[in-house]
């Protein structure tokens, strides 16, 4: 007798039934890798192994959106429900969140929160880890990383030099978290006033390597070589303290590298300073230029007498940098200084062009300057280059030449010449140096 079709589907689907049972009721005993694979409903599925052997807290499976699988450890303490992850499954397998939930469970036993435990050895592994990276070690990082943009092989060297020579000996071996204002004074104060001009330049480089361990995150809060706000409340300012002597000028063999170093600056302090340089005027005759004393037109700036240091008005001819550094300022003109101070109708600070230079000097290791120096470089290249006499320079920089007598007679001011000059300055500042030497044409020589 053949058996009924429909009698046999469902003797089939009883077994199925029973088949189906016998599955979820070990599932819901006991727990394999294969039955945590298996599990795909979105939701928290508590491991029911857990709760008898996990004293106080449960370990559980959270499955969501696209298949994630991470485990988890529930637990309630001083009345508290908490839930700490444990890790994503399968880089941590069934037996492994066992072991992390059993530990957990451990420490509550104990009174101890397991969140709070595991932050608490975050963070003293975080400790160790930044103990380990010291001054010195951040500094030679940096100085690595740095080299590859810096013109001039030397840099590193002056760096290297400057750090192992101020620096190393006090805070070399540091943690570099651990550094303060008192262990870069214990740096500083030796040198600020009898090497004042190294003491600035070493707290610029302690900033530098402190702002990029911070920036690596190897150390946190302020930065304890900081000027502003810090060490100004410590020590006396450079300028107070600095040994009185000539104003430090920039070798003119390196105008050219420095120029196109001032022009990739924003700022109405960086366009003054580079105003200065092409006019080689006064730092506090530029402040005070005004609008009204210029003519675009006929390419001159006359100079008011008050404005001088001689009392003396002054015709300063324009070359076509300067020029154009005065149409750029014309197009943001707020007031009828020339070079405002933002957010005022004054023009700028006398210390505005130093600070420029102060920041640069983060960037590269510049030789000692300051601003009133590129007289001095303009003074050595018209000397040694130029062809005009010196005198023809000297009546740029508005000095007086010779003695009375001479004085007497000489009363041209050779505006034609110092226009030529002023082109050539510019010319000069504006190309690569060449070791090439400029004929120089004596006072009686030069007919034009």
């Amino acid at each position: 007798m053949v058996p009924c079709y429909t009698n046999l589907l469902i003797s089939a689907s009883m077994v199925c039934s029973r088949r189906t049972g016998r599955e979820k009721k070990l599932m819901a005993d006991k727990w394999t890798d294969r039955t945590v694979q298996a599990i795909d409903k979105l939701g928290m599925h508590r491991d029911p192994q857990s709760a008898a052997k996990i004293e106080k807290g449960a370990l559980y499976l959270g499955v969501k959106e696209g298949g994630a699988r991470s485990w988890y450890y529930r637990y309630q303490l001083n009345r508290k429900r908490r839930k700490m992850g444990l890790g994503r499954y399968p880089a941590v397998g069934l037996s492994e969140a066992r072991n992390r939930a059993r530990q957990a469970a451990a420490r509550g036993r104990e009174g101890i929160d397991p969140i709070d435990s595991r932050r608490a050895n975050m963070a003293k592994t975080k400790m160790d880890a930044l103990s380990a990276e010291t001054f010195k070690s951040v500094a030679e990082a940096f100085l690595k990383r740095k080299q590859a943009g810096w013109k001039n092989p030397k840099h590193r060297q002056q760096w290297e030099n400057t750090l192992k020579t101020y620096a190393y000996p006090t805070i070399g071996d540091l943690p570099v978290q651990l550094i303060d204002t008192n262990h870069i004074l214990i740096v500083l104060d030796p040198i600020w006033t009898t090497k004042t001009e190294t003491a600035v330049r070493v707290r610029q480089r302690i900033q530098a390597v402190l702002d990029a361990a911070k920036s690596r995150g190897l150390r946190e809060g302020d930065n304890p070589a900081e000027w502003r706000g810090n060490l100004e409340h410590h020590l006396a300012k450079p300028s107070d303290v600095r040994e009185v002597r000539h104003h430090p000028a920039l070798p003119y063999d390196l105008m050219n590298e420095f120029m196109e170093a001032l022009r990739q600056r924003k700022g109405v302090a960086a366009k003054a300073l580079e105003y200065t340089i092409l006019t080689a005027s006064r730092v506090g005759t530029v402040f005070k230029a005004q609008w009204s004393e210029i003519d675009i037109e006929k390419r001159v700036w006359t100079c008011p007498a008050d404005h001088m240091k001689r009392k003396k008005e002054h015709r300063v001819p324009l070359n076509d940098d300067a020029v154009s550094v005065l149409l750029a300022m014309k197009e943001f003109r707020e007031s009828d200084f020339i070079f405002p101070s933002i957010g005022t109708k004054r023009g700028l600070s006398n210390g505005a062009m130093d600070s420029v230079l102060d920041r640069m000097r983060l960037k590269r290791d510049w030789p000692e300057m300051s601003a009133h120096g590129f007289r001095s470089t303009f003074t050595n290249w018209a000397q040694d280059k130029a062809p005009f006499p010196l005198t023809v320079a000297e009546a740029a920089l508005h000095h007086i030449v010779g003695d009375k007598v001479t004085q007497a007679y000489a009363r041209s001011d050779v505006f034609d010449k110092r226009g030529r000059l002023m082109g050539m300055w510019a010319d000069f500042c504006s190309r690569p140096f060449s070791d090439e030497t400029a004929e120089v044409i004596s006072l009686h020589g030069d007919q034009s």
